[in-house]
């Protein structure tokens, strides 16, 4: 372990080639020197040697039949390609040449001999565009692992390799199986059965196999119960029981199981479950509690509501002292058990035992008025009303007013209503009423009365007369008293009831626009009140969240941009916010509204300022930079909005490792609801992100433009593909990456239905940080847009890649005759004609769908400079002449198509805004730019470049279609000057 100890150090402090060299000079038949060797070779970036020392540990001629998921690794990476290409290409033979000094014969430079030899999982004919068009597929044997006589069972081996698969080369399923291959030959070592059930978590959350997790959660469940055997004997307890039961549980949420497996996994649950709970209890708290959730839930599973009832009658008869889980906790269930037996006066009194104990508990309230009706078949709500005053009287001492009773005086009301069949306006006025009364008795006391309040406000709004509107508006005004008084806690209450009227107003005036003059004071009022209230208040300089008078700011701002403002209103709102953040610089709505005005003024840099200023970190990234993405994307700052879809991605690849590593764990402290929560959210938040999916499709569009720094003012300087001689390099590292599943290039094979697509995205943005915003309705891009505009993406994406690849196996005509089509040239072809023809999924309107249009012409001359292959191909009319024909046909209708887009869009009138020309950009014209190019290239290759433009029809087709897309540029550059 000495020799090991430098390693060791050079890998923590980071030197990787270092370590690399330190390994390489230890003894190579040391199997924990080439794993740390494979560590090394990952984190210095060098992923394909990584792979191959992985191999070689695994065994070679194990991995030529087990381990399909390395296998494919292999298969799939760039430096493969590399070497099937050096197979292809026979080396030179060394032959002998005349006699060297002292008679000696110089002979030729022998093959180098790599580390490795090439692969099996390469063939001949396997190139780049095999790579782009075949997606990695498991075989039908991938879950068979080697014979158990040469595994691995030394426990740093094995932790040393999970750590480098899982962490660092993205192999959760080969470390399964290699876990799972040790156990085959360990079968009584608790660590090594243990860890190969807990490496399975890594399988169950990696997004692209969700199609085997049935058949991975079986084998953990085998392995589970294996474990509980060798604990047993081992230690007398055995708490992989319950692990085996929750497995059992977790198949039965799988859509696609087997009806048979579906009528036995809930028996089996209920038996371990079970087993766990009576027959071997633990003393631990956490882990009793745990293990009796885990027996109730597979009694839910199969409706077992009485066997339910009396597990959790047996639980509240025991000492209090001894209880697990909480008192509160079983009756809730307890109730809910009894509400499914539609048991609803013994559910009652459950549900009015917690009340007394949790008056506050909207939840309760909601269940307790549930029962009622249920007991009196939907006729009467009495008992109800007298538990709800019961309640306040008993609470009437409290320093803070209990809000759950109050609200659940407007529920009823509600029920009245529809119980005595009264007429709409005697309804609605008793609605209001109450609503009334909630403000006068609370508004002072809580800043989340208007919250509150709100879906009733909906309801008695909705289709109500304007008459109607004005007695809301009066009541509105008599919350308006003065927010000055020398009492702070006086002067605070009134502030309260000041901003409660104020956001009733905003809400009457949205539904009665009619009414914005009478109920709106002038917004100057609300920023004089502000001033005074900033320049009376508290001085204190502690960091806070916000200070009481900013919502002023937020409704003044609301009022100046209501209704179409002009640019004076936004600079005039610009202005105030600013002011407002100077008092309280760490209200982050301030900020955000701040940012979208800023936005609409076109003045993004000072908008990306305050979002810097938001300090959003980790799941944030998810939830709250929807707002910003277009924006910036509008705004021409695509570095800085590249930089954030960076940090979305960055945030799924923690994501998913941590969602594994945290649910292993949860498991093994005994916390099976936790380790369950982990795995829904990745799987269902997480893997299905609709944030994630939008991140990715503004890197493909905006890579070509990103720079590191100002000076950098080349068109693809360092990525994306641009027509230029870097293409092919870059198009090979895209084809590298396209089957990685937390990758921006996975949107290349992003197809379907756009109705089903956009509903199994999980759309996790979180629009209740615009909640303070009434007056303005503030619309975003829908699921179905987002979708759509990443297909579109992926589409472009994928047309530039296959077309550089087509560009480059393009050879020109030799003696005035086109040279023969090689494989690759008809393989390159064919892909780019089936890529054009997938875009009917994509719905665009005219003016996009016209560049779109444009770009299929491009491709359909690209393919036929390549190997003469158009949708109108025929092999006997493939000659010169005719390429040239088709060639300039599909140059003219690209050219007319751009013609269309530059008179629609009215570049050189002001009709179009700068945001536009900015979206347009990224989005079309540099894929344009790019096919264009490439046209240009093809076209120098067959002797027809533009100089020849008066002479050759295709030479005359592309200078032609250069001066439409120099004056669509010319035009935009004219938009953004003025």
């Amino acid at each position: 372990m000495n020799k090991l100890s430098p390693i060791y150090t050079a890998l923590e402090s980071g030197a990787y080639n270092k370590a690399i060299k330190l390994c390489l000079a230890q003894p190579s038949n040391v199997l924990l020197v080439k794993a740390l060797l494979a560590h090394a070779y990952g984190k210095a970036g060098q992923r394909y040697k990584a792979l191959l020392v992985v191999q070689e540990i695994l065994g070679q001629q194990h991995c030529k039949d087990y381990f399909p998921e390395l296998r494919l690794e292999l298969k799939y990476s760039i430096e493969s390609l590399s070497e099937t290409t050096a197979t292809i290409t026979p080396a030179p033979v060394a032959t002998a040449k005349k006699a060297g000094k002292k008679g000696k014969k110089k002979g030729g430079i022998a093959p180098p001999i790599g580390e490795n030899s090439q692969t099996e999982a390469t063939d001949d004919s396997w190139d780049l565009i095999d790579r782009l068009d075949v997606p990695p597929q498991l075989p039908e044997s991938w879950d068979q692992v080697p014979p158990p006589a040469g595994a691995p069972i030394d426990e740093t081996l094995l932790s040393t390799l999970s750590m480098t698969m899982v962490s660092v080369l993205r192999l959760p399923l080969t470390c399964y199986q290699m876990y799972c291959w040790a156990a085959s030959k360990a079968e009584n070592d608790e660590f090594t059965v243990r860890k190969a059930y807990l490496s399975g978590f890594a399988v169950l959350v990696a997004p692209q196999y969700q199609h085997i997790a049935g058949a991975i959660l079986a084998n953990m469940q085998v392995l589970a119960l294996q474990l509980a055997r060798v604990q047993q004997q081992a230690f007398g307890i055995s708490p992989a029981t319950a692990w085996a039961a929750q497995t059992a549980l977790w198949q039965l949420q799988l859509e696609s199981q087997d009806p048979h497996k579906m009528v036995l996994l809930p028996r089996l649950a209920e038996s371990l479950a079970s087993k766990a709970v009576y027959q071997q209890p633990f003393k631990d708290p956490l882990t009793a509690t745990e293990n009796f959730l885990l027996y109730i839930r597979t009694l839910d599973y199969q409706n077992k509501w009485e066997e339910k009832l009396k597990a959790l009658q047996d639980k509240l008869d025991e000492a209090a002292d001894q209880m697990v889980p909480p008192r509160q906790t079983v009756l809730d269930m307890k109730a809910d058990t009894l509400l499914k037996l539609k048991r609803f006066s013994e559910a009652r009194e459950v549900i009015e035992e917690l009340l007394s104990e949790y008056p506050d508990d909207w939840r309760f309230w909601k269940i307790h008025l549930e029962c009622v009706l249920g007991e009196s078949d939907g006729a009467d709500v009495s008992a109800t009303e007298k538990f709800v005053e019961t309640i306040l009287e008993k609470n009437r001492d409290n320093k803070y007013p209990l809000r759950g009773p109050r609200l659940m005086r407007l529920d009823l009301v509600e029920q009245r209503n529809k119980l005595e069949n009264i007429s709409e306006d005697e309804a609605r006025q008793a609605m209001l009423n109450a609503i009334k009364a909630y403000g006068d008795e609370i508004g002072g006391s809580c800043t989340c009365v208007y919250a509150d309040l709100a879906p009733y406000l909906d309801t008695v709004l909705k289709g109500s007369d304007i008459e109607f509107g004005k007695s809301l508006v009066e009541w509105a005004k008599e919350k308006q008293v003065s927010p000055f008084n020398d009492d702070p806690k006086t002067s605070r209450a009134h502030l309260r009831n000041y901003l409660l009227g104020m956001n009733i107003l905003h809400r009457v005036v949205t539904e009665h626009k009619g009414l914005l003059k009478v109920a709106l004071p002038p917004w100057q009022d609300l920023v004089e009140v502000w001033k005074v209230l900033e320049s009376t208040g508290e001085k204190d300089q502690a960091q806070k969240e916000s200070r009481p008078a900013d919502d002023l700011i937020l409704l003044a701002v609301q009022q100046l941009l209501y209704d179409d403002p002009d640019r004076e209103r936004l600079v005039t709102a610009a202005c105030l916010l600013e002011s407002a953040i100077h008092w309280s610089p760490y209200n982050a709505y301030l900020k955000i509204s701040a940012i979208l005005v800023y936005g609409a003024l076109n003045s993004v840099s000072r908008a990306w300022e305050l979002a810097k200023g938001l300090q959003i970190k980790h799941i944030q990234h998810e939830s709250c930079v929807f707002f910003l993405l277009p924006l910036l994307h509008a705004g021409g700052l695509y570095r800085e909005m590249l930089f954030i879809c960076q940090e979305i991605l960055r945030l799924q690849q923690t994501a998913i490792r941590d969602a594994s590593d945290f649910a292993a764990r949860a498991m093994e402290n005994g916390s099976y609801s936790k380790a369950e929560e982990f795995i829904n959210f990745q799987k269902k938040r997480m893997n299905m992100s609709l944030t994630t999916l939008e991140a990715k499709g503004y890197i493909l569009d905006s890579a070509a433009l990103y720079v590191q720094d100002d000076r950098q003012d080349a068109l693809g300087a360092i990525q994306g593909i641009v027509g230029g001689e870097s293409d092919i390099e870059r198009a090979s590292q895209m084809v590298a990456e396209a089957h990685n599943p937390l990758g921006a290039f996975s949107l290349l094979k992003f197809r379907g239905s756009l109705e089903h697509m956009s509903v199994i995205y999980s759309d996790n943005r979180d629009f209740s940080i615009f909640s303070n915003e009434i007056l303005l309705r503030r619309t975003f891009a829908s699921s179905e847009q987002i979708v759509n505009d990443c297909m579109r993406r992926g589409h472009h994406q994928r047309l530039l890649i296959t077309a550089a690849l087509c560009l480059e196996a393009t050879k020109g005509p030799k003696k005035g005759k086109i040279s023969k089509n090689t494989i690759e040239q008809e393989k390159c072809c064919k892909s780019l004609l089936s890529t054009i023809q997938s875009a009917y999924e994509i719905s665009l309107d005219q003016r996009y769908g016209s560049m779109l249009k444009s770009m299929h012409g491009m491709c359909f001359a690209i393919s036929a400079f390549g190997a003469g292959i158009h949708p109108e191909s025929s092999p006997i009319e493939d000659t010169l002449e005719s390429r040239e024909e088709k060639i300039v046909s599909y140059l003219l209708a690209a050219e007319k198509d751009l013609k269309y887009v530059v008179d629609i869009f009215s570049f050189a009138s002001n009709q179009l805004s700068v945001s536009e020309v900015c979206r347009v950009l990224p989005d079309f014209v540099i894929p344009i730019f790019a096919f264009f190019r490439m046209c240009l290239r093809a076209a120098e290759l067959y002797g027809w470049g533009p100089r020849k433009h008066k002479s050759k029809p295709c030479a005359s087709a592309v200078f032609s279609l250069c001066t439409t897309i120099r004056l669509l540029v010319q035009q935009m550059k004219d938009c953004i000057s003025r």
